[in-house]
């Protein structure tokens, strides 16, 4: 399977080098084609499993085991399924002892996002109390993504304050990535805008920016994504089997 798994991601960015004249933008384009292609030849099983095992692996990450709170998308149909890791999450406790620090535990805060407009910076995240019984009721966007409401009496500037303090780390989707981390989202701009203003939010409390996690299928990774200096690198990038860190 690493052979097939290199051949496709070889393909993918191939599809995009070979193109020499094109524009960034269109050499985006061409590369989400190519990825989206890549991942529709994945059998339902194959796509299971290795859902199941790329979750597991960014379960076992330090950042991701001391994290007070972690924020992780949920998934549609043709993409890495975050299943097993909002149950991982929702299980596990956290557990840090920074140097200098006593050792502190305690339930790991949950956040979930939810789109709330059009424009790139109308995504907040929600805490998810309930855990994965309540992550299955919540009904279905119009790209199949379950999502959220927004809580009663909460405004989102009241989520953001709740956000800032706890997200230690976030679980960042992808179309395409490669080994430096780099990532190639859809084309909205929403998850590069909110980690700008999250990163921007916590330094403003004397806090780290964030850990920033990319998960996909090896066939999603690349030999080089095209970004500008907008397009955030993330810190992580997991695959079921392997981890790459910047």
């Amino acid at each position: 399977r690493g052979n097939e798994h290199a051949a496709v991601a070889t393909t993918v960015g191939n599809t995009v080098a070979d193109d020499v004249v094109a524009t960034l933008p269109e050499r985006k384009a061409l590369m989400r084609r190519a990825a989206r292609t890549s991942i529709q030849t994945l059998a339902p099983d194959v796509l299971q499993r290795q859902s199941f095992d790329a979750c597991r692996r960014l379960l076992a990450l330090d950042c991701v085991r001391e994290a007070r709170g972690v924020a992780a998308y949920l998934s549609m149909p043709a993409e890495l399924q975050t299943a097993a890791l909002l149950e991982g999450l929702f299980e596990e406790r956290y557990e840090s002892s920074k140097a200098g620090s006593a050792c502190q535990e305690g339930s790991r805060a949950v956040f979930v996002p939810k789109v709330t407009g059009g424009e790139r910076f109308d995504m907040v995240m929600v805490p998810v109390n309930g855990g994965s019984e309540e992550v299955a009721s919540y009904p279905k966007n119009r790209w199949q993504i379950p999502e959220p409401e927004l809580p009663t009496g909460l405004s989102c500037s009241d989520l953001w304050d709740l956000a800032v303090p706890l997200l230690d780390v976030v679980v960042v989707p992808g179309v395409a990535f490669d080994d430096k981390c780099r990532r190639l989202g859809r084309g909205k701009g929403y998850y590069d805008t909110f980690l700008e203003s999250l990163a921007a939010h916590r330094h403003a409390k004397g806090l780290e920016c964030p850990v920033t996690v990319g998960i996909c299928f090896d066939e999603q990774v690349v030999p080089e994504v095209p970004v500008d200096q907008h397009d955030r690198i993330l810190d992580f990038v997991v695959t079921p089997s392997a981890t790459f860190q910047r």
